[in-house]
């Protein structure tokens, strides 16, 4: 039994710690947007592996499969830190603007050139829904 413990012991010391980024949260930044509103998405992305992002690596914002955003990173994310995306509204900042009421769908995608040696590729997407109402 000790063998096998040290064994484990001796393969995780090998192992390199990689990081893994996520979007952890989406919101609207106007709660309720109606028909002809400018609409704008914030997002969280966080770094949740054990080593420091040193790359550039992207950030896409789809709305109903058309892209609507693309941000490049010139920095990397520290392990367990984040930033926060989105686009300001009072500085006349906007994603899109809905012409038709009913649900749509958003999808964040992370680094999507695949540039960050990450523990897991696979949890790189974030997608939901909101709803757009009629005025």
């Amino acid at each position: 039994m000790k063998i096998k413990i040290i064994s484990i012991f001796i393969l995780l010391l090998f192992v390199k710690a990689k990081p893994d980024l996520v979007c952890k949260k989406v919101f609207l930044i106007n709660k309720h947007p109606k028909v002809n509103d400018k609409v704008s998405l914030s997002y969280s992305i966080y770094n949740i592996g054990e080593k420091k992002i040193k790359n550039k690596y992207d950030v896409s914002l789809y709305i109903n499969d058309s892209l609507v955003s693309l941000d490049t990173e010139g920095w990397g994310l520290n392990p367990k830190q984040g930033i926060t995306y989105g686009k300001r509204l009072e500085k006349g900042f906007y994603h899109f603007i809905p012409k038709k009421e009913g649900k749509y769908k958003y999808k964040v995608i992370i680094d999507s050139k695949n540039l960050v040696n990450e523990e897991n590729e696979k949890n790189n997407i974030k997608e939901g829904t909101f709803i757009v109402y009629n005025k």
